[in-house]
């Protein structure tokens, strides 16, 4: 954390509130008393003060997405398995509000209109090629993000059972002025933030 200790950059990752959200609800009892252990953790941090580096230090609190409160009976569950072929479809990563899928060479355009005919597939459940991914998204022109993707709108859960499956919000923000409250930031502004708090420039 500081040049004295060789550290310019310490990430910690904590994923008790992301579990429990998943398994109780993000308003569950449960998910209140991890996010008061976390909170009870980030004091810590500001032991930093008793050894003389507060003010040299930043400190960066993200989360990875958000979560909706919903019931079993407010959510419309599409199955893609059923429409997927075994000769078309070489790996589906993820289910939930997002499916990645990666079609063997040639078969994109088979496996795009395959989904897109799936039942529970329309206005609210949409599928997208890399080509067509809104650019909002800033996820297609990455090597690891496969040719289709599904994505759902609250209230709908993608579900793929596949032999050859991979299973794979509000953020608060030295470099940093105290008191001072900023807007929301995307998600992928948070490397760029973390690059020049460590005065060095994105590439």
């Amino acid at each position: 954390m500081t040049h004295q200790d060789g550290y310019n950059l310490v990430m910690v990752y904590e994923g008790a509130v992301d579990t429990l959200g998943h398994t109780y609800g993000p308003r569950s009892p449960q998910v209140a008393a991890a996010v008061r252990e976390v909170d009870l953790g980030l004091q810590n941090l500001w032991n930093l003060e008793a050894r003389g580096i507060m003010d040299t230090t930043n400190v960066v609190v993200v989360s990875d997405h958000g979560m909706a409160d919903m019931g079993v009976k407010d959510v419309e569950v599409v199955e893609l398995g059923p429409c997927l072929q075994q000769q078309e479809v070489e790996y589906v990563v993820e289910s939930g509000s997002y499916v990645n899928i990666r079609p063997f060479p040639g078969c994109t355009q088979q496996v795009a209109e395959s989904v897109r005919r799936c039942p529970g597939v329309g206005e609210k459940v949409v599928v997208y090629t890399k080509e067509t991914l809104p650019e909002r998204y800033h996820y297609k022109a990455n090597r690891l993000i496969y040719q289709v993707t599904v994505i759902a709108e609250p209230g709908y859960f993608i579900n793929v059972e596949w032999e050859g499956r991979i299973l794979a919000s509000d953020k608060m923000y030295k470099d940093f002025a105290s008191g001072v409250e900023v807007g929301s930031l995307e998600q992928v502004d948070v490397y760029g933030l973390l690059c020049r708090a460590l005065t060095s420039l994105p590439p």
